[in-house]
């Protein structure tokens, strides 16, 4: 076969089969299934090209899309300018973000992106241990032809269509390697998803063989193994002979989307060693035998090193080397043995230099401004391994995370305006370009924040000045009682911040990566967990978690979760049904389950703004915004945490995206686009109020914790936002 027939589908890929066979997928998901992909697929804009991509984590404030590295450029550009991701291609829903590339693994042809947004849609499932067998029938998603497809001004509509595995590839393992595909595969899917009857991903499309329906799909688990940090690439980078000494210099390039990659190692052997290892035996690529093992430099995605061989009785020939990557949750994966003489050959450009003619040698790294780090047992490698927290010197905050203080001329930072005898209060934000992915009352009220790449703290009422912390590496932050700040930095650190000292309170670090799902100002918490899942419920000191033996752990990243201030419930929605369970140590009890009615498309979801006594979901037909408003519509439930046959329901003509209690006159706020609603539960009363004519759409609500003022985030959450404190007692 002429190898030029293989063909990168970089238009991108998606299926187009007969419609009888449409007919026959459509019977094997579920419409909840169908639009849950609709959802999670993105149309890909870029200078190299257009593609398919689909989203595979989020969290509060951004999303991890995973596309074909050829989608995004060719292995030669240094940077990658032009990338936009749509959700709700080619309908009047679509919303573009601009993405940022966080990993690229040319050898697979996998690339990661990157997008700062707020209420993205729930996630596909990849699936590394579905079987894969030939015959089965399979379902593609993507946008053949790109958008010479598109009609109506708008950018092209998803691809929807069944295909067939033809072929499973194996490698060195028993594992699969490459899926063949009997499939009708245009340019315009690659990077899209491969998904089995059970709505879960397999597979990620990455080509065809021209003129024909052959095309190929990287399984899910290469997906998942660069997901959470891998070695991309090595290459040689100098050779230096010195008599019977030879010193190779290394460098390698690691995919970490992430940031979970903690440290790497370089095993050394002979080649010798390789044939008696039974590769059969594993799902995964073990250590092979090997004479030693050391630690390398890591840089900016890069890693150097050396192997120095000191006699010719060790030939380049017969010598390899393995590299184990060493993630933050304790997890490992060792990379394929490279034979030093075939790194060789594909280095053309290296020569071997005498003592005379040295080479610079790999950059060094500079020392960090870490945590101290702590032994991590042997025992964390194994399935049933626990999460453990150590706490750490507290110091003082890092250069890059001072508070500083802002302040104008006028000695005023806000606005007092007023529309339909209603008052508000325009804040003025500096670097109001950033973006901000959540906010939140201090316990006193006395400060307000407003969390992105910056944290700014707002004296409250007068906004006089503004405090800021540098906050670019936190990916969780909650605020806790005694006016405690909790931040988690990616690579998985907790630093309580005292806001009225300005000062570090104590420091933490864990064993294994996590994730905050929700706290109270009682100072408990949720964590939750990747590998393996688990939920654990932690304190105000970390180092009393304690791990919740849940019936549905698997599922876990399928399902919302709310911890009682007190950490004697936990409330579980897992697609429309709702638990409460009670908790007794690491214990769960159930207490009380329901059905909950589905009136609307999406699953009824549980809103941030809950509290002990009462429950909030929402459920809306569409997830973006649009400027008619006669056919949007959200059903709003309002349950009690302790009882839940006390429910009320209410359905808004308008896309409820935020909620907020107000404890003061029982009732609740919903944030619609351009409109404020306000819902008595008891009474069945719903009244509006519309922002102000210079505000923007709104993106977030906050209520006062003695419910005097409305805290209102208006603007699209990545270019100048802009924020409001609505009087409510003014409120007609």
């Amino acid at each position: 076969m002429n190898i030029n027939r293989f063909v990168c589908i970089c238009c991108f890929l998606s299926v187009g089969l007969v419609s009888s066979r449409n007919q026959t997928f459509s019977q094997t998901l579920t419409a909840e299934q169908l639009d849950k992909i609709r959802r999670a697929t993105v149309f890909i804009t870029s200078e190299n090209g257009q593609g398919t991509g689909f989203l595979m984590e989020r969290n509060s404030d951004h999303g991890i899309i995973t596309t074909a590295a050829h989608v995004i450029g060719s292995k030669d550009k240094e940077t990658f300018a032009g990338l936009e991701v749509t959700f709700n291609s080619g309908t009047e829903f679509e919303l573009g973000y601009k993405a940022n590339v966080v990993g690229v693994d040319y050898s697979k042809d996998l690339a990661f992106l990157k997008v700062q947004a707020r209420n993205l849609p729930e996630p596909v499932y990849l699936d590394r241990n579905a079987p894969i067998l030939e015959t089965q029938d399979v379902i593609v998603a993507g946008f053949p032809l790109g958008d010479s497809l598109a009609i109506g001004g708008r950018l092209p509509k998803i691809s929807i269509s069944k295909a067939a595995v033809a072929s499973v590839r194996q490698g060195a393992t028993d594992a699969p390697v490459v899926i063949q595909l009997d499939a009708n595969l245009s340019p315009g899917n690659s990077g899209g998803p491969v998904f089995n009857r059970d709505g879960r991903v397999i597979g990620v499309i990455q080509s065809k063989v021209d003129d024909t329906q052959i095309g190929f799909a990287l399984p899910a688990s290469f997906v998942l193994d660069d997901l959470m940090g891998n070695v991309a690439s090595v290459a040689v980078s100098s050779l230096e002979i010195n008599g019977q000494v030879r010193t190779i210099s290394l460098k390698g390039t690691l995919v970490d989307p992430m940031s979970r990659v903690a440290e790497v190692q370089m095993v050394t052997g002979s080649i010798e060693a390789i044939p008696s290892v039974d590769l059969r035996a594993s799902k995964i690529l073990p250590l092979f035998p090997h004479r030693r093992k050391q630690n390398v430099r890591c840089l900016a995605g890069n890693f150097f090193t050396a192997l120095t061989l000191e006699n010719q009785k060790s030939p380049l020939d017969e010598q390899f080397v393995q590299f184990v990557c060493k993630r933050s949750d304790g997890t490992e994966i060792n990379s394929p043995p490279y034979p030093i003489k075939l790194l060789l050959e594909k280095s053309p450009g290296v020569k071997a230099v005498r003592p005379d003619n040295e080479t610079s040698p790999p950059p060094k790294t500079p020392t960090p401004n870490t945590l101290p780090e702590f032994a991590i047992p042997e025992s964390r490698k194994e399935a049933n391994v626990v999460l453990t927290v150590e706490k750490v010197p507290v110091g003082t905050l890092p250069k890059d995370n001072r508070f500083s203080q802002y302040r104008v001329r006028s000695g005023i930072l806000s606005q007092e305006l007023k529309q339909d005898g209603t008052v508000f209060r325009r804040v003025m934000i500096p670097e109001s370009t950033d973006y901000y992915s959540d906010m939140n009352w201090t316990n006193s009220g006395d400060q307000f924040l407003l969390h992105g790449k910056t944290t700014f703290l707002v004296d409250f009422p007068q906004a006089r000045e503004i405090k800021k912390i540098d906050t670019r590496s936190s990916e969780n932050w909650r605020v806790l009682r005694d006016n405690l700040l909790f931040l988690k930095n990616e690579h998985d650190h907790i630093t309580l911040i005292n806001l009225e000292k300005n000062q570090v309170e104590s420091k933490w670090k864990v064993n294994r990566s996590f994730e905050v799902l929700s706290s109270s100002r009682a100072g408990n918490w949720l964590w939750r967990m990747r590998e393996p899942k688990a939920l654990y419920k932690a304190s105000l000191n970390p180092e009393g978690v304690t791990r919740l033996e849940l019936p549905n752990a698997d599922r876990i990243y399928e399902t919302d979760y709310r911890l009682s201030s007190d950490g004697s419930q936990l409330i579980e929605r897992v697609d429309d049904r709702l638990t409460r369970y009670k908790v007794d140590s690491g214990r769960l009890e159930v207490a009380q389950s329901i059905q909950l009615e589905k009136p609307l498309n999406n699953p009824l979801t549980l809103q941030d703004s809950s509290t002990d006594q009462l429950l909030i979901l929402v459920a809306h037909n569409m997830i973006l915004r649009n400027k008619d408003l006669s056919d949007r519509k959200s059903v709003v439930k309002a349950i009690s945490s302790q009882n839940f046959n006390v429910n009320y329901t209410v359905e808004i003509t308008d896309i409820i995206l935020s909620t907020a209690v107000d404890k003061t006159r029982n009732q609740i706020v919903l944030a619609g686009t351009e409109t404020l609603w306000f819902w008595s539960p008891k009474t069945g009363e719903v009244r509006s109020q519309s922002m102000l004519r210079s505000a923007r759409v709104i993106s977030g609500i906050s209520m006062h914790p003695k419910g005097h003022t409305l805290a209102i985030l208006c603007g699209s959450l990545t270019n100048h936002p802009s924020l409001y404190w609505m009087d409510a007692d003014s409120k007609k």
